[in-house]
Parts: C-alpha cells; structure tokens; sequence
C-alpha cells in the first residue's frame, strides 16, 4: 500500500476539505439569512421614515385645527353676547326691577307692580295705560333670580 504518512496526510486532507465544505454551506445559510435580515430592515427604515413624514403632517394639521377652533370659540362668545345685547335692545321698552324675588309681595306680582309703579312713575298710567307681564328670562339669565317686566 504505501507509505502510512502519505495515507494520514491524505486522511487530513479530505477531513479540512469536508469541513471547509460545511463551513460554506453554513456560512452560505448565515449570509442568505443577513441579507434578508438587510433587507427587512431597509424596508423597516423606510416604513418609520414615511410614518414620520405622516406623524409631522398630522402635527401640522391638528396644529391649525386647534388654531381654527380657538378662532371659533372666540367668534362663538362673541356671537353670543351679540345676541344677549340685541335680546336685550329688543326689550328696551321693559323695566326690570332688579333685586325683587318671587313671593315677598303678598299679592300676586302683577298686580302688586300695577299697583306700585303708578306711585313711583306717575307718567305711566297717562301713556296708554300699564301692562305688567312675568317673563322667563333667556340662556345666559341668572336662573335663581326672577324677571317681571313692566311695559
């Protein structure tokens, strides 16, 4: 046969080419699977950027809603007193006897202003007469207190 050196040598030989051929298909697989690993990430990254890019629109939406909205709710009270003053131009011709709650007269309202006014206001009754009418105030009136109107 031959020379027992030449023979473990060659023994040697196959067993570092079989392991180099392991190793390749190994690294081969790891390689395969960190380019994937690459590529899902690039992917990753570009996902995150365009959420990004939506997350500062949205910030910059949201931004001028609230902007829009404050600019409403100031319009709104404005609104609101506007027509609380053209309410209450519009019963220019009323009294309001303020300071006067329901039920410290012993007669019915009504009849205890048309009985009183004509004392205090002695033009009154010359002018047409009195009226006395009870009227519920309007959204922004003090709910505890009542309003009678004398025109």
């Amino acid at each position: 046969m031959g020379d027992p050196l030449l023979l473990s040598m060659l023994e040697l030989k196959n067993s570092i080419l079989e392991c180099n051929r392991a190793i390749t298909e190994k690294t081969d697989g790891v390689a395969t699977a960190v380019t994937l690993l690459r590529q899902d990430l690039d992917k990753m990254r570009n996902r995150v950027k365009y959420l990004g890019t939506g997350a500062d629109r949205v910030d910059e939406i949201v931004g001028s809603h609230a902007t829009t909205l404050t600019d409403h709710e100031r319009s709104l009270k404005m609104q609101e007193a506007k027509l609380e003053d053209v309410e209450d131009r519009s019963q220019r011709n009323n009294v309001h006897i303020l300071g006067l709650p329901e039920g410290t007269e012993s007669i019915p309202v009504e009849q205890f202003l048309e009985s009183w006014l004509p004392t205090v206001l002695p033009g009154l009754e010359s002018e047409g007469g009195l009226q006395v009418d009870e009227h519920i105030g309007h959204k922004g009136a003090n709910k505890n207190q009542d309003h009678h109107h004398a025109c």
